[in-house]
């Protein structure tokens, strides 16, 4: 499969998922009390400034393509 059409499902099926999943299950803070409390949270835990959340945990590499075409 070329790397045009692995692009393209990717942006298709996360156009999916924020189109129909995205305000059923992903809810941030609507204050910002609430909202510097987790980033705080966040900090103290993991060391990671300004996440808000996380999903399923998984930390997934992101490789940028060659040059060479």
């Amino acid at each position: 499969m070329s790397q045009g059409s692995v692009s393209h499902s990717i942006r298709e099926v996360s156009e999916a998922k924020s189109k129909n999943l995205l305000h059923k299950y992903v809810k941030f803070p609507d204050v910002q009390f609430a909202e510097k409390t987790l980033k705080e949270e966040f900090f103290k835990c993991c060391g990671l400034e300004g996440v808000l959340g996380t999903v399923d945990c998984t930390h997934v590499a992101i490789i940028a393509p060659s040059n060479d075409g």
